[in-house]
């Protein structure tokens, strides 16, 4: 009578032989997969907790993704995945055509994301709830004047508090490596990197502002130059960026942690 357990662990044996043989014959393909594979890792793996679904679905947005909404306004979200954001960002990529389409989609994650950011970031920085809930109320109550200044305040003051430099610092973004270093390295500190840089149309100023220019900018809403701001889009953007900002500063939270 054959032994069940021989035979088992010879056609185990067998399986395997046949799975090395394979894997002889294609080491070039697999070696691209896996390079493939460690790409991955390196952007989706790196910053998981263990109970954050949210951090697991920034892990996974490329760094360049910041600039290629950023332009336009917008900033990634912990709320969404990896597919969502390549559709959004190739939409702004695409022909100009498409360019309101692909604002229409931050016009509704935003709109649907409002409560879910809310109770984030008042669960997160508690002592600046009845700020941040103002803010919101504000949205809420189509007061966009208020919303967006509040917003912008609060990303500025809210970074102020974790690096000691305000987030529209032109120093800062000139040499971001200073602030840099107190990010735990991955793709948090990635992301924020990704946003130092010169034609971010948030910081721009009044030199550097093309005469056809006509998204979100700080300097023209806190120093009073702008009046039209008052919209429903530049609340929800000014939203994503308080959103953007306090997530991806988490990063410094955690470098700082005892092990």
């Amino acid at each position: 009578m054959t032994d069940p357990v021989q035979g088992f662990a010879d056609g185990l044996a067998r399986s395997w032989q046949r799975l090395n043989g394979w894997i002889q014959e294609n080491q070039d393909s697999i070696r691209q997969a896996m390079e493939g594979v460690q790409v991955f890792k390196i952007a989706a793996i790196d910053d998981i907790g263990e109970s954050a679904d949210s951090l697991t679905r920034a892990g996974m947005l490329e760094p360049e993704m910041v600039r290629t909404l950023a332009r336009h306004g917008w900033y990634p979200t912990p709320d969404k995945s990896l597919m969502q954001h390549s559709i959004w960002a190739r939409a702004f990529q695409e022909a100009e055509e498409q360019t309101e389409s692909a604002h229409e989609i931050g016009y509704e994650m935003f709109r649907q994301d409002a409560p879910d950011i809310e109770a984030r970031l008042v669960k997160q920085f508690r002592h600046r709830t009845s700020v941040l809930s103002e803010a919101f109320d504000a949205h809420r109550h189509q007061r966009y004047h208020s919303s967006v200044v509040l917003f912008l305040t609060q990303a500025d003051w809210i970074c102020q508090e974790i690096l000691g430099k305000s987030i529209y610092s032109a120093n800062m973004i000139a040499h971001p490596d200073d602030v840099g270093e107190q990010f735990q390295e991955g793709i948090l500190r990635e992301l924020f990197m990704g946003l130092m840089w010169n034609g971010w149309p948030l910081v721009l100023n009044a030199r550097n502002r093309p005469s056809t220019f006509s998204e979100l900018n700080r300097h023209q809403v806190l120093h009073g130059e702008s009046t039209d701001f008052g919209t429903e889009e530049c609340s929800l953007k000014a939203m994503s960026f308080s959103n953007f900002s306090a997530f991806v500063l988490e990063g410094v939270g955690r470098a700082n942690e005892t092990p």
